[in-house]
């Protein structure tokens, strides 16, 4: 790095210029739930800000001992993650402390962060800080933190040596105000992206309700004066004969059964909300296969997941490269095509008034699951064929305007990181800010650091 590096800077390793320490997690026993000695976790800690405010968060106990063993929060502290990380939380899980709550005596936080502090007994010494949380937010931090992880975690010793560079602390005055007017505003747009998906799914959902109650097609009914009234019914009566079956009991697959390939196992990790998932793809052997022909799924049947979190998980099993069972937990429901198309039965199944109506019966349960009898006697509004042609239509439209604007979200949110990132890599490559001949190269401020770093050091002897 030091061979590109531009007149006047310096690398060095963050533990010539910084005080590097791995926070401590307390015991369960000191924990507590509330009080005057806040707990700062990995959770809090997100897009440079940190949240003091979390309640999954704790307090540690007022016990000497206990203090005396943790590690304290400071102002204009930069905090990241002491942990291995994937390349899509790069600068997410890094903050730096610009306020300390007065609600609370005292800050601490847990062995899953690591602590960067400049000695703060010079002058600028904010902006230096600031510099290390810009770094350790780029790219080329992330990079530094990964290099030095030793294992899983990063030790406070390999911390202190991720390189770093130095630039005159003028130069730093510069490139802090100009990534301090550059990145809220890319930060910004970042948020506003960050409630589509929110926005989308109520979108969806709004559209479901509106298909499985009528309001879709009240225009097309006028349009339609012949068509018939929507009529109740019960799942049972909608599906062929024998056509809503579970998986085999667990006992009837084991670990031991799956082999590469074979016979198709749907799972619960392949059944999302209207959606089949195709990864995780398990299989057995064609002679395990015939020892469980009474649970196989063929292409249009419906799967449904027996167990209810948030919302309803059911599918439509697509054309599959082989034949396939549904694995306990996984209902499979045939639609009688007489009664109903697969497709607005399926529409009808997860929408929210269905849910509901099943959460009510197994509310209670730590991890509600419906049964086979639940779901037939499941009372659901069936229109006509023709309508449900229409519903169908409109809803196949509307989520396809839907999946198109997640896509561009998608696209956008890309887009934006990979700005912010280019940002950051101009600014330390010093190409963010003109250079200033008469700045104080970096040698000076990097010694008048380590003097503050050694008085300081001797202060705490």
């Amino acid at each position: 790095m030091s061979g590109m590096l531009p007149k006047g800077w310096m690398e060095v390793s963050i533990g010539e210029i910084a005080f590097v320490s791995l926070g401590k997690t307390p015991s369960k026993k000191d924990y507590l739930s509330n009080g005057s000695l806040k707990v700062i976790k990995f959770r809090d800690v997100n897009n440079g800000v940190v949240d003091f405010f979390n309640d999954k968060t704790g307090f540690v106990r007022v016990d000497e001992a206990v203090v005396t063993s943790m590690t304290e929060l400071k102002m204009w502290d930069v905090l990241t993650t002491s942990a291995a990380h994937s390349g899509e939380n790069i600068g997410k899980k890094t903050a730096i402390v610009t306020e300390l709550p007065e609600k609370f005596e005292r800050v601490f936080f847990t062995g899953e962060l690591l602590n960067v502090r400049i000695p703060n007994h010079f002058l600028g010494f904010e902006i230096v800080s600031k510099m290390i949380y810009y770094f350790l937010s780029s790219e080329a931090g992330y990079k530094g933190i990964q290099k030095a992880v030793a294992g899983v975690h990063l030790t406070q010793g390999r911390a202190k040596g991720i390189l770093f560079p130095l630039p005159p602390l003028n130069e730093q005055k510069r490139i802090v105000a100009k990534l301090d007017a550059i990145m809220p505003r890319i930060d910004s747009v970042k948020e506003r992206l960050e409630k589509i998906p929110a926005i989308l799914k109520r979108f969806r959902q709004s559209v479901l309700t509106a298909a499985v109650t009528g309001k879709l097609t009240e225009k097309w009914r006028e349009e339609h004066p012949e068509v018939a009234e929507w009529e109740d019914m019960i799942l049972h009566d909608v599906i062929s004969n024998n056509g809503i079956f579970d998986g085999p009991f667990g006992s009837n697959i084991k670990t031991s059964d799956y082999v590469d390939s074979g016979v198709r196992v749907i799972r619960l990790e392949n059944i999302e909300h209207l959606e089949f998932l195709e990864e995780k793809a398990a299989y057995i052997s064609d002679e395990k296969y015939e020892t469980l022909l009474k649970h196989t799924v063929n292409e249009g049947d419906i799967i449904f997941s027996s167990f209810i979190s948030e919302r309803l998980r059911a599918c439509i099993l697509p054309q599959l490269t082989t034949k396939a069972i549904a694995k306990a937990d996984c209902f499979c429901i045939r639609v009688n095509a007489e009664k109903s198309i697969a497709k607005f039965l399926l529409l009808a199944l997860v929408s929210f008034d269905s849910y509901k109506k099943l959460i009510d019966q197994v509310h209670g349960a730590t991890r509600p699951r419906v049964n086979l009898t639940q779901l037939k006697r499941l009372l659901l509004s069936i229109p006509p064929f023709d309508e449900q042609k229409e519903i169908v239509r409109q809803v196949d439209k509307l989520f396809a305007l839907a999946d198109k604007v997640e896509e561009h979200y998608q696209k956008a949110r890309v887009q934006v990181d990979a700005l912010a990132q280019s940002v950051l890599a101009k600014a330390f490559r010093g190409e963010l800010v003109p250079e200033d001949p008469d700045d104080e190269p970096a040698e000076k401020l990097l010694q008048r650091i380590q003097e503050e770093k050694a008085k300081m050091e001797n202060e705490l002897k």
